[in-house]
């Protein structure tokens, strides 16, 4: 477990959300959850046993975290309240159209990512309401960039 949070960049302190997804996904299997991440993105590439696929999506789902944690950080909440959220967040980037969305960050022609798509999803899945504030372009729009880096 370790492991795949040292070559992620999570083993220091990452945050409030960060940290205990990023744990628990690995308990439950990284490999699985890169395969999801990358399901139409760099999907013809084959590698070996350690997959540099799966470091990609670690770190860059960390960054994506790190960005939610960041937003409602903004939007006034307390590190109480964020922690409420934990929860929300985990089933959130569980879903399989999210990871699909986020696994576009890697395609090298890709100049957006569909935040409006993000928004909707959270609704969608019915979980608690973001702050007013909270805006899920920015999130986009960092997280591509960070992808990007990690490419």
């Amino acid at each position: 477990m370790i492991e795949w949070l040292v070559l992620w960049g999570a083993t220091e302190a990452a945050g409030i959300i960060v940290k205990p997804i990023l744990e628990e996904l690995v308990k439950d299997g990284a490999k699985d959850f890169a395969k999801d991440f990358f399901k139409d993105s760099l999907k013809n590439v084959i590698f070996g046993e350690k997959d540099p696929r799966q470091v990609a999506a670690g770190k860059a789902l960390k960054k994506f975290l790190e960005l939610v944690q960041q937003q409602l950080k903004i939007s006034g909440l307390s590190p109480e309240q964020i922690t409420l959220y934990i929860k929300d967040v985990k089933k959130f980037i569980s879903n399989k159209s999210v990871n699909e969305i986020l696994g576009k960050g890697f395609e090298s022609d890709r100049e957006s990512l569909d935040a409006e798509l993000l928004e909707q999803t959270w609704t969608q899945l019915d979980l608690a309401a973001l702050p007013a504030r909270f805006k899920w372009q920015t999130i986009a729009n960092q997280y591509l960039a960070e992808v990007q880096e990690i490419l």
